[in-house]
């Protein structure tokens, strides 16, 4: 009884959690596109955790280039699918402090997908882009959740990313297939060898009835 509760607290919090267990799974498959310079990945370092308890904000971003804006909060996700829905305007709104520049903001019609940063929780919402460095003013609805901001390196670039990962799952599915017959070659060839000898006994066997069967038939032929 108590075994069975545990499993089944574990398989929620799992669930609860699958969000972020599929980002994790997923960010060993860009390490090495990531080494080798095919693409940029995100790292902790990158990551602004904003607060939605005052607006409006102020963050300093430190390089151009687009952004993008991630929540797990379910009911900011479920606004923002609302706004997408409804083609309504962006929750969020960003502007240079320098300037004064409003930068344009657009909501993310996609649900999470393996190649989202884990370093930043749930799945981007929002995407907007800064041509410099420096202090930008958010202002949101005030709410006691958090939200990152995370350089976007993924936008555009869905169909490469989506070919890193099918040619990368391909490869270590063809190293285990390999390995697994290598290792069982041996079994493979004494199941054969077993099934020949097999083979061989049966057809002693049937050519032994079938000499007997004409002995006897050339006896009753001779009486």
């Amino acid at each position: 009884m108590l075994v069975g509760i545990v499993i089944v607290i574990i398989a929620v919090m799992l669930v609860c959690a699958l969000g972020n267990v599929l980002k994790i799974a997923g960010s060993p498959f860009l390490f090495i596109p990531g080494a080798l310079g095919i693409i940029q990945t995100v790292g902790p370092e990158d990551v602004r955790t904003v607060e939605m308890a005052d607006s409006p904000t102020i963050v300093r971003l430190m390089q151009p280039g687009l952004y993008a804006v991630y929540t797990d909060d379910a009911d900011l996700l479920t606004i923002t699918d609302s706004l997408i829905n409804a083609n309504g305007n962006p929750w969020l709104k960003v502007k240079a402090l320098d300037n004064g520049e409003q930068i344009p903001v657009t909501l993310i019609d996609r649900g999470l997908r393996l190649y989202d940063t884990p370093y930043a929780g749930g799945r981007p919402i929002i995407n907007f882009a800064i041509a410099r460095p420096g202090a930008y003013e958010l202002t949101h609805p005030r709410r006691n959740i958090t939200i990152s901001i995370v350089p976007d390196y993924t936008t555009g670039h869905e169909t490469m990313l989506a070919f890193i990962y099918l040619a990368q799952i391909a490869l270590v599915v063809g190293i285990i297939i390999f390995f697994w017959r290598r290792r069982t070659r041996t079994e493979r060839v004494a199941a054969k060898t077993e099934r020949e000898a097999w083979i061989k006994r049966a057809n002693a066997y049937w050519e032994k009835r079938a000499a007997q069967q004409r002995a006897e038939q050339k006896k009753r032929d001779n009486r």
